[in-house]
């Protein structure tokens, strides 16, 4: 049995936000209410979820591409990047489903919002180091493939 790749991580993880997007698609009233002082951002879970299936598409086809191409990055930063990753967006979507079954909603004086994004706010941090640790690991190999080649010839 083959073991399974990293791009295949995120080709596989296509299949349920994929699954997700179907339904929200259909149910276009529900939406991410993201709310900055005075500014609303209202963006609908169909969307987040289109944009969020495209960065794993394209992150699988970079870690194809790199072993397609023989290019060897750390297993280390590729493993972090991988579970911080998906336990980010993971969390993202267990925190807005508890606030929107939150008891606390109906009572109008008690604002769970600013918990609400503060945990979002944290765990999005948290996602973008993940991808900063990939564009890192993507630059050393890059350039660790190249002294490689020119040191062969």
């Amino acid at each position: 049995m083959h073991k399974l790749k990293i791009y295949h991580w995120f080709w596989m993880s296509l299949i349920p936000i994929t699954i997700l997007w179907s339904f929200f698609y259909y149910t276009s009233e529900l939406v991410l209410d993201i709310n900055i002082h005075d500014t609303y951002f209202v963006i609908s879970y169909a969307d987040v979820l289109l944009l969020l299936a495209s960065y794993l598409f394209v992150i699988g086809n970079i870690y194809f591409l790199f072993n397609y191409w023989s290019i060897k990055l750390n297993k280390l930063s590729s493993n972090i990047h991988k579970y911080l990753s998906t336990t980010c967006i993971i969390l993202i979507a267990v925190i807005k489903l508890y606030y929107a079954n939150s008891e606390n909603q109906d009572f109008p004086l008690f604002d769970v919002t600013t918990n609400e994004l503060t945990y979002i706010a944290i765990t999005f941090f948290v996602f973008l180091i993940a991808q900063l640790i990939f564009l890192i690991n993507i630059i050393l190999g890059i350039f660790k493939h190249g002294i490689q080649r020119t040191t062969r010839k």
